[in-house]
């Protein structure tokens, strides 16, 4: 799998976190924590830190 794809699979699997973590009741400020030290990596890994900044991910 080429950086590329690897890149756009990242984004798409962002996505979908997102708008689980919308719909999720519930959910602890411990996991949000931990999804976004997660986020942070694959951001700064793909080069998406701005992307997931201005899409509220991070």
């Amino acid at each position: 799998m080429s950086y590329g794809e690897k890149k756009a699979r990242a984004r798409a699997l962002a996505i979908d976190w997102q708008i689980t973590a919308a719909n999720s009741d519930g959910r602890s400020w411990g996991y949000f924590i931990t999804w976004a030290g997660r986020w942070e990596r694959i951001g700064r890994k793909y080069g998406l830190i701005r992307e997931f900044k201005n899409n509220g991910i991070l």
